[in-house]
C-alpha cells in the first residue's frame, strides 16, 4: 500500500513538474525528470543521519561504516526506482499532451 502511494506521488510531482519545464519553453524534460522523481532519496539520506545523530549510539567505526554503506545502496535503489517512475509517469504524459495537439 505505501509502494503505490509513493509511486502514485511521484509520478504526480514528476509530471507537474515537466508540466510547468514545457509551460517555459523548456523542452530538455527527459534527465529533469528522472532527476525530479528520485528527489525523495536527498531526503531519505538526510533522515538515515539525523537519525544516526539523535537516536543510534553506535560505538565503533566499522558499524558507522556499515550503516552509512547500507543507507547510501537503500537512496541509491530508492533514486533508481522513483527516477524511473518519474521518468515514465512524465514520458506518458507528455506523449498524451502532444497527442491532443491538432495541427490543421
Amino acid at each position: 500500500m505505501t509502494s503505490v502511494v509513493v509511486a502514485l506521488t511521484t509520478a504526480t510531482v514528476t509530471i507537474l513538474f515537466v508540466y510547468f519545464l514545457l509551460c517555459a519553453e523548456d523542452y530538455r524534460w527527459q534527465w529533469r525528470s528522472f532527476i525530479a522523481g528520485g528527489g525523495s532519496a536527498i531526503w531519505l539520506l538526510i533522515y538515515g543521519t539525523y537519525y544516526w545523530l539523535s537516536r543510534l549510539s553506535l560505538d565503533s567505526f566499522a558499524s558507522t561504516l556499515l550503516f552509512f554503506g547500507y543507507l547510501s545502496i537503500i537512496a541509491t535503489i530508492n533514486f533508481i526506482v522513483t527516477g524511473t517512475i518519474g521518468f515514465l509517469a512524465a514520458t506518458w504524459a507528455v506523449r498524451r499532451l502532444y497527442a491532443a495537439v491538432r495541427i490543421d
